[in-house]
């Protein structure tokens, strides 16, 4: 059984090890907004080495035929936004994870520019 609290929880502790644990080895993860598509590897760092501390808020989480849809309130002293998870899971483990974020953007932001990692999702 797939525990999006935990999961949710390892995003927030930015603990890569843990992260790395609800997912398939070749999972996809696209984050709409900006338009990038990582590997776990780059997911994994992005999320771990975003700027700042942060913490989250699960709003709503319910299964679906595939996996399941997670609605999170993320927040800081300086922000608040929201992210809509769709991820699709075979054997317990993400395979497929699409994010929307409240904060809609076209520009991936500079400090992950620098990174130099993940390519775009549609041309």
């Amino acid at each position: 059984m797939f525990n999006f609290e935990k999961f949710i929880s390892a995003i927030t502790e930015q603990n890569a090890e843990v992260l790395r644990s609800f997912f398939a080895p070749d999972a996809v993860i696209r984050w709409y907004d900006s338009n990038e598509q990582f590997t776990l590897t780059e997911y994994i760092r992005a999320n771990c080495e975003y700027p700042g501390k942060w913490s989250a808020e699960i709003q709503r989480a319910e299964e679906t035929k595939e996996g399941m849809v997670i609605v999170t309130r993320i927040f800081s002293k300086d922000f608040t936004t929201f992210a809509c998870s769709f991820i699709k899971l075979i054997d317990g483990k993400i395979t497929l994870l699409d994010e929307y974020y409240a904060d809609y953007s076209t520009e991936i932001p500079k400090w992950r520019q620098k990174m130099n990692i993940g390519k775009p999702i549609n041309n």
